[in-house]
């Protein structure tokens, strides 16, 4: 892919500000060997490899319609959100539908996006941060905004949809996800009281938010610091999915309770713990939610603080299975967000 021939052929095919014949240097190119899901070039790199004006994304995972880290971008930059890397050039191809070879599916085969040069990954430097005993607030509270920015660009771009029986679906999926988790580790069976009881308070809730497009996968390795501001990766989701789950409707709350669970990670990759641990966590925590009520231009509620607690204990509760199958010495992470995340409840 980092081939000239490769290259120019890609452009005189694209569409988008940057399509045929596209204004890009060719010729320096440099590429991305770390990735696992996906192919990168950088364009217009120095010979030594130095950031580019641009960066192409080839994917090997093809699936037929909407991909959403090209269309998510491509329509918040539309509604002018400026927190996301502006996609530059795509394209897309049709194929021969597997299931009925005489009929052509759609999709896209790439896309070029705006390359950030000097950008930060967001949880490398919370994990310095807290390393260094400096707290994370400012930066917290900054991408909370962002986010709340975010839900509202992706709640003008795409539909929302009502939920009349969100209260009963949500309660009822933390106790399917906690019943899993618990036949996978034993110790979860002493949060079970605990986990009922938040169910029961969530199906006493008048009504959820209506559900709308989110990120799905936020946390603060999807995020990139930029001088004193952030923008947000990889809409894409988990590339292997149907796309049908990739692009349902949610709560937005959930992005914000899975950047919440990558605070306790970064504290323990740090080398925080205990009482520095609940510090330095509990002032990035709240500063984080407040920048996202901030820019939400709404106070935060009882069901807001409710809904995140719930979407919490649903993410924990999926770290811990992961851990104990394939990190054990980690498992203490996620138990100690369920300590705090039941206590009181």
């Amino acid at each position: 892919m980092a081939h000239p021939a490769f290259l120019r052929a890609w452009f005189d095919r694209a569409e988008g500000p940057l399509g045929p014949p596209g204004p890009v240097d060719l010729e320096h190119v440099a590429a991305i060997t770390s990735e696992q899901s996906n192919s990168s070039v950088v364009l217009g790199a120095t010979d030594g490899g130095a950031p580019g004006r641009a960066i192409l994304k080839v994917l090997r995972a093809l699936q037929p319609g909407e991909n959403p880290d090209i269309d998510v971008p491509r329509r918040l930059v539309d509604e002018g959100y400026t927190g996301v890397p502006a996609p530059v050039a795509w394209l897309r191809a049709s194929w021969p539908d597997l299931a009925s070879p005489h009929a052509l599916v759609t999709g896209y085969l790439g896309v070029t996006s705006e390359f950030v040069p000097g950008a930060r990954d967001g949880f490398e430097l919370a994990c310095e941060l807290a390393g260094a005993r400096e707290p994370f607030d400012a930066g917290a509270y900054r991408l909370g905004a962002v986010t709340a920015r975010m839900h509202a660009a992706l709640a003008r771009a795409y539909p929302t949809v009502a939920d009349a029986d969100g209260p009963d679906r949500l309660a009822q999926a933390l106790l399917e996800r906690f019943a899993w988790a618990r036949d996978a580790v034993d110790e979860l069976e002493r949060y079970r009281p605990a986990v009922e009881r938040v169910a029961q308070r969530v199906r006493a809730l008048p009504s959820t938010p209506p559900r709308q497009r989110v990120h799905g996968d936020l946390h603060l390795g999807q995020v990139l610091a930029v001088d004193d501001d952030w923008l947000v990766l990889d809409f894409e989701g988990e590339p292997l999915a149907p796309l049908e789950a990739r692009t349902r409707p949610d709560l937005a709350v959930r992005d914000v309770a899975g950047l919440l669970r990558s605070l306790d990670y970064a504290a323990a990759v740090g080398g925080l713990t205990g009482d520095e641990a609940h510090a330095w966590t509990t002032g990035a925590r709240a500063a984080l939610l407040a920048g996202y009520g901030q820019a939400s231009a709404s106070e935060p509620g009882a069901s807001d603080e409710l809904l995140t607690r719930v979407l919490e204990l649903d993410k924990t509760l999926y770290e811990a299975v992961y851990e104990a199958r394939n990190r054990p010495a980690w498992l203490p992470i996620p138990l100690a967000g369920l300590d705090r995340l039941t206590s009181g409840a």
